[in-house]
């Protein structure tokens, strides 16, 4: 009775381990994405926002209200505008806000540089977010939304929210795609390894017992799996493990205890 115990328990801490394993890899895919420079960020699942394809589009200036306009240029800092006291977007910037105060009286404000932008996620199935903040400015906020049309050119659409503004830029290119070759975290995780260990091991176990049984012994048919008793019982000890896991692991009354 004792092995049959040991048996069960085994196959108890057995089950544990995979479900700890499988737990700690969908936990890993729900992790926030990480930059890679200003224009992509990737998944440790190695998918990835990529806005390296929109890179040369100018969108122009995108009406916020009536009297402010607001472009954004993805991953790059452009000039914009005149060199001139009121100007703070010549120097190159990738949000610039026009405020057109009067006929004769406009400025540009510098809401941020590409390496400004930080990106903001929970998880791949949910938007991506790029916020700039420049010292005690109003802040940017690009979201990106993906537009499963491949044929839809790009948008962009603005709103102003107490001050801050608010991009929403809406393309077939900001869909998540699958960089694998370019994740941060390209390696197996920890469900992958342990399968890739099982089969490992299960191939030399089986395999080599195989061999063995049948050069060696000259074993023939079922006779040439190794401990085949054993993997016959398996089911049966898998239904006495959870037995016992859900008994407190007390081992039942049995006419071998008395």
């Amino acid at each position: 009775m004792r092995e049959k115990y040991l048996l069960e328990c085994f196959v108890v801490l057995l089950v544990i381990a995979c479900n700890i394993s499988l737990t700690s890899s969908l936990k890993k895919k729900e992790r926030p994405c990480k930059p890679n420079g200003s224009c992509q960020c990737i998944f440790p699942n190695g998918s990835a926002l990529d806005l390296t394809k929109l890179i040369n589009r100018d969108f122009g200036w995108i009406k916020v209200n009536e009297t402010a306009d607001i472009t954004y240029r993805p991953c790059v800092d452009v000039k914009i505008g005149n060199n001139s006291s009121t100007n703070e977007c010549y120097t190159g910037v990738s949000v610039c806000l026009r405020n057109n105060q009067t006929v004769n009286e406009t400025s540009y404000v510098n809401l941020g540089k590409a390496s400004d932008g930080k990106f903001s996620s929970t998880k791949a199935s949910e938007p991506i977010s790029l916020h700039f903040q420049v010292n005690n400015r109003p802040t940017a906020t690009v979201t990106f939304k993906c537009s499963e049309n491949p044929n839809d050119a790009p948008s962009l659409e603005a709103t102003e929210n107490a001050g801050n503004y608010v991009i929403v830029l809406t393309s077939p290119e900001t869909c998540i795609t699958y960089i694998l070759a370019d994740a941060h975290e390209s390696g197996l995780s920890g469900g992958s390894l342990l399968v890739l260990i099982f089969i490992v091991l299960s191939a030399t176990y089986f395999g080599g017992g195989i061999l063995t049984l049948k050069l060696i012994r000259g074993a023939e048919g079922k006779e040439m799996i190794p401990n085949y008793e054993f993997w016959a019982d398996l089911p049966y000890l898998v239904r006495d493990g959870v037995i016992f896991t859900l008994s407190g692991f007390q081992p039942s009354p049995s006419y071998d205890r008395i």
